[in-house]
């Protein structure tokens, strides 16, 4: 079941996707076909249209050969970037929730690798 979102964090995550299959030489059937899913579903995550579930998001890292947490290693730079561009000086209230939202990412993202590891 796949979520209409285009949330930030989709977006970088769908598009993390798409760099990592199109350097691993793979096409968006080919991620389907690992995945037992569809084109389609595949088109909709790297755009950002359907948010990637934290085990899809495992079963990708391990076809590519990365951690998990690669997926997100981009969130940070960017949307703070865009983010401090968007947000009123002196928004401390939006500041302190994007670090606890990276925080909290990176805490899930760092249990997830570890239980996937043992």
């Amino acid at each position: 079941m796949s979520a209409f979102t285009n949330h930030r964090t989709d977006l970088v995550v769908g598009q993390r996707l798409k760099e990592l299959r199109l350097a691993a030489g793979l096409t968006q059937a080919d991620i389907a076909f690992l995945l037992s899913s569809t084109v389609g579903q595949i088109d909709l995550y790297e755009r950002g249209g359907a948010r990637i579930g934290i085990g899809r998001l495992a079963e990708l890292a391990d076809c590519f050969g990365v951690a998990v947490w690669t997926f997100f290693e981009r969130l940070g730079q960017n949307s703070q970037a865009s983010a401090a561009s968007r947000r009123p000086k002196g928004s401390r209230v939006t500041r302190q929730r994007d670090e606890r939202v990276t925080t909290l990412v990176r805490k899930i993202m760092r249990q997830t690798t570890n239980r996937i590891a043992d």
